[in-house]
């Protein structure tokens, strides 16, 4: 492994041992602000808890146009169901295999976004030449973007944004989609009783990014749950209670739900093993460590209704999971989407989160109109918000010309230039700072937002020396 890619990799290491899930941030940004306080960088802090880190020029850069390095502090924290991992206070530890450096626990890495803050680290100290830098670096993006919805104007001046947020080291992003989370609520009168009760469990989904996976042929758990569930209606079923899903950007790995119904555990046993036969013929070795089981428990639940049963089963059945549509302008590239990502039902509460995605905002604006209508139709109450804009491509970008150029020169090849249908905060920033020349370029990361994720090491130093091309 050559040096700069093992000074890397000891940055992201130490950015391994601090919390930084999403809303968790407050680790992370002390430690960065007394690094950069540290190396007698100037750094400006905002409210939100963003931060811009000053980068003065090399030697003889002085009158060449500044540049921002841009990445979030957050991560996703996402574990098996059986990790007793804490994110709050647990180190994540790492392991290389092969070429690629893996976490070392049933957890996800967090090199998406900890990858991008290392690079900076590194390049604000040891990069030969470069003009003026500052290192934006966000907070919430993972959840809504927030901490690029909230910079301020001055925050930022230069002009040429770089975002490290890009998980393929042969490709410049110059396109997102926009996305707005929808949450339903509503609460149902429930009746406590001494009953029999049955749980199916449903775990071990492959799940993955919302927006970057949607497409792909990926069981979603609370469908699934969902799907067992409805034929049981006609055998008096009531539901004591369903939970699935952590996060709104993740296809939820697991789901689980409690309830009742007048068929016998044999019998239910019985349905379950049908059920798996059936998961399996439709998903194939995609979905080979799925794990479908049923038990039987006893005691006092709060009961829904059948009435109140079938409406709630019907609502998450009705809630759209997976591509609407694809784009007219880049071939292969997901338009719209949505991802049924989380259920909370018990107690009569019911708390349902979706996830809607488009590079039209006429079309998030569409599929909100579907959120309005089904919630009209159970008389629940909607909530939509951490709306963000999609980025439009900018296919003449001076900023993408020299890019491509500097990767012709080292590579031999262009690289590919497209579009993705997950979230970058390049939208949000070219929103606020009217004339800003934005692309993503970043290392390798594959299997984002699930335990399987993974960082491939090689591509660490090719974009390192991409960013060297570029900015000197």
């Amino acid at each position: 492994m050559d040096n700069i890619t093992t000074r890397i990799l000891e940055y992201f290491s130490e950015l391994s041992k601090i919390p930084r899930t999403t809303g968790h941030e407050q680790a992370i940004h002390k430690y960065m602000v007394n690094w950069a306080k540290e190396n007698d960088f100037n750094v400006k802090e905002d409210e939100t808890g963003n931060i811009c880190i000053a980068v003065p020029p090399t030697k003889g850069m002085e009158a060449k146009p500044g540049y921002i390095l841009q990445g979030h502090m957050d991560m996703v924290g996402q574990k098996t169901k059986e990790s007793t991992f804490d994110f709050l206070t647990d180190p994540i530890l790492t392991k290389i295999e092969g070429d690629y450096l893996l976490p070392n626990q049933p957890t996800t890495l967090g090199a998406d976004n900890g990858i991008s803050i290392a690079m900076v680290q590194y390049i604000a100290l040891n990069m030969p030449s470069h003009p003026s830098l500052e290192i934006l670096l966000t907070v919430d993006e993972e959840r809504g973007l927030t901490g690029a919805q909230k910079l301020q104007p001055g925050f930022i001046t230069n002009k040429l944004l770089l975002n490290l947020d890009s998980e393929e080291d042969d490709t410049i992003t110059i396109g997102c989609a926009g996305s707005t989370t929808a949450r339903i609520t509503k609460t149902y009168e429930v009746k406590k009783e001494k009953v029999n009760t049955f749980k199916i469990a449903i775990s071990g989904g492959v799940g993955g990014h919302s927006g970057a996976d949607i497409h792909k042929n990926i069981a979603n758990c609370i469908k699934l749950a969902t799907h067992f569930l409805l034929p049981l209606l006609s055998e008096d079923l009531q539901l004591v209670n369903i939970n699935g899903g952590t996060v709104r950007n993740g296809i939820p790995t697991d789901c689980e739900a409690v309830f009742t119904c007048s068929k016998s555990f044999e019998d239910t046993e019985e349905s379950v093993a049908k059920f798996r036969n059936s998961v399996k013929e439709q998903y194939e070795d995609m979905e080979a460590n799925i794990k479908i089981e049923i038990t039987q428990e006893n005691g006092e639940y709060n009961l829904f209704s059948n009435k109140d049963t079938r409406e709630i089963l019907n609502l998450q059945n009705a809630i759209p999971h997976g591509v609407l549509g694809m784009s007219f302008d880049v071939e292969g590239l997901v338009e719209t989407s949505n991802n049924l990502a989380i259920v909370d039902i018990k107690d009569g509460k019911l708390d349902i989160f979706g996830m809607l995605r488009s590079s039209v905002f006429d079309r998030i604006k569409d599929t909100e109109t579907i959120y309005t209508s089904i919630v009209e139709l159970i008389n629940g109450k909607l909530e939509l918000s951490e709306r963000s804009v999609p980025w439009k491509p900018n296919i003449k970008s001076a900023l993408l010309q020299a890019s491509k150029e500097a990767y012709k020169k080292l590579y031999g090849e262009y690289p590919k230039i497209g579009a993705i249908h997950a979230g970058l905060e390049c939208g949000v920033i070219g929103d606020k700072y009217e004339g800003m020349n934005m692309i993503s370029i970043g290392p390798s990361v594959f299997g984002c937002h699930t335990p399987d994720e993974k960082l491939y090491i090689p591509s660490i130093k090719k974009i390192y020396d991409w960013l060297v091309a570029i900015l000197s």
